[in-house]
């Protein structure tokens, strides 16, 4: 029932707005932004659902609609901006229109493989985008932004602007997206720094603790495997405290009353190495508490929620309540190798 309203609101003509994916939508579900990260994100998920055996046409004509949306927007002589704001949109200035972020180009270019391997049809090949993918590898990092310029100075010093444990997520997604491309350069340039990011997340260097990011290290983890080095035993100790810490979290502080984080630690619940069914139940609950009777979301809940509504969080609670219909109907969790479109 809730999977179902989910992906009715996910369906809504303006979410993918002539190709464009709304980031978020108003209290009218106007979209008010898009941005690179959540078109792959829903490429992601228009490839888990075909994965599933969906085979609705408009399925395909989605996905083809944003593929091509995003090859305009990356054949220009410039980068696209980070956020692309809408006429509805009250607010239009934006720091993150400085740079560009590893993390978005990685969540795209991943989603346009996901799509790629289960549609029988000529995509893009993403080569613009991955031609300014290069540019963030050093021979010891991975840098998160480029600055077209010099880092603004309203720039927020915060996980997505530090290099860090969550870059496990972007090197998974890399790699992913690498492999099926066959491109031997980016698989070469991530083994150079993977050992650093790996060494990162089991030192528990995360700049700041903040259950959205640990979960994206959490997933890398995850879809990396488990023969790079990663401490998995500190790995389940961290998903459990981050869990334990959502349920008893005070109600001032943000990070903790985040829908986007409760479905990213109910998807990882439901997975080994992380499996706990207790612990998955409860997160079940609480996320199931905070759709909204049509099947939208915001990322913060009350007392500190908005009025606008957020795509991400759709998607990955849509993803993260399957994967709990189906530890509850088998008995068991879901196995390794079997989530390689976590998105």
């Amino acid at each position: 029932m809730q999977v179902t309203k989910l992906d009715a609101w996910l369906s809504l003509p303006t979410i993918i707005d002539a190709g464009a994916v709304a980031g978020s939508v108003d209290q009218f579900n106007r979209p008010l932004y898009s941005y690179p990260e959540i078109a792959g994100y829903y490429l992601s998920y228009i490839a888990y659902l075909l994965q599933s055996g969906r085979r609705e046409t408009s399925l395909t004509e989605n996905a083809l609609k944003i593929i091509r949306h995003q090859q305009v927007l990356w054949s220009g002589p410039v980068a696209p901006p980070t956020r692309n704001y809408s006429p509805y949109a009250l607010e239009r200035t934006d720091w993150r229109n400085e740079g560009m972020f590893i993390f978005d180009l990685a969540m795209l270019w991943r989603g346009i493989t996901d799509v790629a391997a289960v549609m029988d049809v000529n995509i893009w090949d993403a080569a613009e985008l991955r031609g300014y993918i290069g540019d963030f590898f050093s021979s010891t990092a991975l840098r998160p932004v480029h600055w077209f310029d010099r880092r603004p100075e309203n720039a927020p010093d915060r996980w997505s602007t530090r290099s860090g444990p969550y870059q496990l997520k972007v090197l998974a997604a890399l790699r992913s997206a690498a492999k099926f491309q066959h491109d031997q350069r980016t698989l070469d340039q991530i083994n150079v720094v993977l050992p650093a990011i790996v060494n990162e997340f089991n030192q528990a260097r995360f700049h700041d603790h903040n259950p959205h990011s640990i979960a994206y290290a959490l997933e890398g983890a995850l879809l990396l495997g488990r023969d790079i080095g990663i401490d998995f035993s500190l790995a389940r100790e961290w998903v459990s405290n981050v869990a334990q810490a959502i349920f008893s979290a005070d109600t001032l502080n943000i990070d903790y009353r985040r829908s986007d984080a409760i479905a990213q630690l109910l998807r990882l619940n439901c997975c080994e190495p992380y499996f706990d069914p207790e612990i998955a139940h409860g997160l079940c609950e609480l996320l199931v508490s905070t759709i909204q009777r049509e099947g939208s979301m915001s990322f913060t809940l009350p007392p500190c929620g908005a009025n606008n509504k957020n795509t991400w969080p759709v998607l990955f609670a849509r993803q993260a309540l399957d994967f709990y219909r189906r530890v509850v109907t088998d008995g068991q969790s879901i196995g390794v190798g079997e989530f390689t479109c976590l998105y």
